[in-house]
């Protein structure tokens, strides 16, 4: 699969003699399939958009030094310091590669940027994107940028909202809306794709406990446990819910961790902390491809993606929650309030794990019972909106646009 979409790839150069694309459309969140589709109901080729396998340069300290200020100042100034380290600690994209992705477009015979009208993407996170996308926006800010996961609009502090908003001519959110006129109600491209998926997958009874990624160093507040005393702090959380389930409901347990994320952020994952007879997934498959409609979800993260994704799929969800680490936005409070009420979330594992115990034989007439029903449509209307035909209506949105400014 991967060799063909490369082939395909390669096409696209070409195809851009000829139907050269007004709308760039790069890593929207819409499938490979679905991205050309949409690109020929604009009748415009799609573009290559593929730098992972592109060898960055090494870090060339002569060059770095030619860019520093040569006055040298004894005043102790933080501001003097700074100016001094800045170019010593800039990435080697911005710096020995910025000139091979600037030119990226070129190569892959891209429009200039006088004939793109509008750029729509998901997420502005990837350096080498940022430095592509930036010949193309001038006075006349020409990009939309997608919400990609969960936390946007839940967590008290945002990193990604707050400067997709800030750079986007408009940020296009998975349903909620705030102050700021930039955001605007829209739903999950990946959700709506996925949905279907769920029934394909084999029907098999089990409970599946999502792991967020976590990391032995610090990184950004407000999302969830931000050091690594808060993340030893979390697992022993999950470890006190495990130990108190009855075995009868234990057996049908999973514990899913992000194996890769967590090796990179420096974690060596101890399933032997977690317990004995503990089945252990490492996320080598996509979550939409191992859920079905008997599977239960349990989430430690409520600004997570995870979550959002079972609930929207009418997976029944629930989550545990360390409201110390992981803070919610006043936006959210009030569909907090109604989660806790309506035993969605749960603060304490002793409390979750005795409601487990309780009612896990019935969990799915609990789930599926209209109050709940009526509690999980307001949090996918919101939060992780879905839309039956996405590739449609995205069309119908860029031609809405383009209508109405070019």
């Amino acid at each position: 699969e991967s060799l063909l979409r490369s082939g395909i790839n390669k096409l696209f150069p070409l195809f851009n003699t000829f139907l050269s694309p007004k709308v760039l459309l790069i890593d929207t969140g819409l499938t490979f399939l679905n991205e050309i589709l949409l690109n020929f109901k604009l009748y415009q080729s799609p573009v290559t958009f593929m730098t992972k396998h592109d060898k960055q340069k090494n870090y060339d300290s002569g060059l770095r030094e030619s860019f520093k200020n040569k006055k040298s100042s004894k005043k102790r100034d933080f501001n003097i310091f700074f100016e001094q380290i800045f170019f010593d600690i800039l990435p080697t994209e911005f710096v020995e590669s910025f000139n091979y992705y600037y030119s990226f477009p070129n190569r892959q015979n891209w429009p200039n940027e006088k004939k793109v009208k509008l750029i729509i993407t998901q997420s502005t996170s990837s350096s080498i994107k940022r430095i592509i996308l930036s010949r193309y926006i001038g006075q006349k800010n020409k990009l939309f940028i997608l919400q990609h996961g969960g936390g946007y609009g839940i967590a008290r502090s945002h990193v990604g909202d707050m400067m997709e908003s800030y750079f986007g001519k408009k940020f296009l959110t998975w349903g909620w809306k705030d102050k700021d006129k930039k955001n605007l109600p829209f739903f999950s491209l990946k959700l709506s794709q996925n949905k279907n998926q769920i029934e394909k997958n084999k029907q098999k009874k089990n409970i599946i406990f999502f792991i967020s990624t976590y990391t032995s160093f610090f990184q950004k507040i407000g999302f969830w446990p931000s050091n690594n005393y808060q993340r030893l702090l979390q697992f022993n959380s999950i470890k006190k819910l495990i130990n108190k389930l009855n075995n009868n409901v234990r057996k049908y347990l999973i514990v899913r961790y992000p194996r890769l994320g967590m090796e990179r952020g420096g974690i060596n994952f101890n399933k032997n902390f977690f317990g004995k007879k503990v089945v252990f997934d490492s996320c080598k498959i996509p979550s939409h491809k191992v859920l079905n409609r008997k599977t239960l979800t349990i989430h430690e993260n409520i600004n997570g993606t995870s979550w959002l994704e079972t609930i929207a799929f009418n997976i029944p969800t629930m989550l545990l929650v360390d409201t110390k680490t992981q803070e919610v936005r006043s936006n959210f409070k009030k569909y907090f309030k109604v989660l806790k009420k309506n035993n969605i979330i749960f603060t304490d594992p002793f409390l979750l794990s005795k409601f487990l115990n309780n009612n896990f034989e019935n969990i799915y007439d609990w789930w599926n019972s209209n109050k709940l029903q009526k509690v999980r449509n307001s949090i996918v209307k919101n939060y992780s909106n879905i839309n039956k035909n996405p590739v449609s209506y995205m069309k119908k949105i860029i031609k809405d646009e383009l209508s109405k400014n070019y």
